[in-house]
């Protein structure tokens, strides 16, 4: 099994984690300011990761 294997397993909550660690780890990221991210604060009751989950569990008509 490959890491994309793996990664494409991903539920839309592991998914968004896996992401959003992505995005507050980069040094690089304009978009660190916007996450509010708290130190002590839980990746869950981030507005982030939320709006990540939100993304993913919403329904899109391909057709």
């Amino acid at each position: 099994m490959t890491n994309g294997d793996k990664i494409r397993q991903l539920n839309n909550e592991e998914l968004a984690r896996l992401i959003f660690g992505f995005i507050i780890t980069s040094k690089d990221s304009t978009f660190f300011e916007k996450l509010e991210l708290d130190d002590k604060q839980a990746i869950e009751n981030s507005k982030g990761y939320k709006l990540l989950v939100e993304t993913f569990n919403e329904e899109v008509d391909y057709e």
